[in-house]
């Protein structure tokens, strides 16, 4: 466990997240993020449509591949 003292942001709160965290679940800097909280607890996810590791190498590997079956100039 991690412990991290809450920023002030202009009326509200944050905290910052550090890298090997967010990597351990999965989740970029950038991504989309839901918040809620749960049991007492407030739990960060990565939203619906936010964008993982996972989905970012499949798109990746598609657009490669697109690339692959264009005709050589």
């Amino acid at each position: 466990m991690t412990v991290k003292k809450l920023a002030t942001i202009g009326n509200s709160f944050g905290v910052i997240i550090d890298r090997p965290m967010l990597r351990k679940a999965g989740i970029d800097p950038g991504a989309n993020v839901a918040i809620s909280v749960e049991n007492g607890a407030v739990i960060v996810r990565l939203a619906a449509n936010g964008t993982s590791r996972t989905r970012r190498g499949e798109r990746l590997e598609a657009a490669v591949n697109s690339l692959e079956k264009l005709p050589a100039n």
